[in-house]
């Protein structure tokens, strides 16, 4: 019924601000608690935009407090809970928080983050549509294609499927557009950012980026990626 919604949401918010506090609080010393964090990010992260902060707040300190910390993240499924925050909350500060907490955790070798990708594929795609959305956001854009560019980096020698997703969601187009519309509003600077992050390793190449920026406004077609 109504009233008893009413009061569920209550509880609900309730529950949340709880543990919020505690997911603020957490100390990633305390390495036994992991569990609990993934598990609160994985049931209410959807639910609460502050909760989910918070929550990738947390997962940032375990990652930078020791490296096994990210692998016993992301061997219990870290990558399908930003996803699915992702697919919650679109909110553009946020957006590029979990941007820049999915960059912490492949900043690892290859061996130790491709498989986790390979489950999770489509948060690739995922990343490249918010990109999309934003095109003169410059700090969306510098932290989502910093995260695309070593993606692909890391995949270049061990995953395919990896680098053929990157390809498929339109990576290239997408750091090519971005550039183009930074030069047309003025920033060719801003455009040479963008190439430094991501452009070159996605095959843009630096010398018609800079004839763009002198005065022709349009990057010339590149060669594609191999596949």
């Amino acid at each position: 019924s109504e009233v008893t919604g009413k009061y569920m949401r209550k509880c609900v918010e309730a529950m949340c601000r709880g543990v919020v506090i505690w997911l603020d609080a957490v100390d990633p010393i305390d390495f036994m608690e992991l569990a609990n964090l993934l598990f609160f990010a994985h049931e209410l992260g959807g639910v609460d935009e502050d909760l989910a902060m918070s929550a990738l707040g947390a997962i940032e300190r375990f990652a930078h407090h020791r490296p096994e910390h990210i692998m016993t993240m992301l061997e219990n499924g870290v990558l399908r809970i930003l996803h699915a925050m992702l697919s919650e909350h679109r909110n553009s500060e946020f957006v590029e928080e979990v941007f820049n907490v999915f960059y912490l955790l492949c900043d690892l070798p290859c061996e130790g983050i491709y498989e986790h990708l390979e489950e999770e594929l489509d948060i690739i795609k995922t990343v490249v549509q918010m990109l999309k959305s934003g095109p003169l956001n410059l700090r969306l854009q510098l932290a989502g294609l910093r995260l695309i560019g070593v993606i692909y980096t890391r995949a270049q020698t061990h995953s395919e499927d990896i680098c053929q997703m990157v390809r498929k969601a339109g990576a290239q187009e997408l750091v090519k557009g971005s550039m183009q519309k930074l030069l047309a509003a003025g920033f060719p600077d801003h455009a040479a950012w963008l190439h430094v992050v991501a452009g070159r390793v996605l095959g843009l190449d630096a010398p018609e980026l800079m004839l763009a920026a002198s005065g022709n406004q349009t990057i010339p077609n590149q060669t594609m990626l191999p596949g």
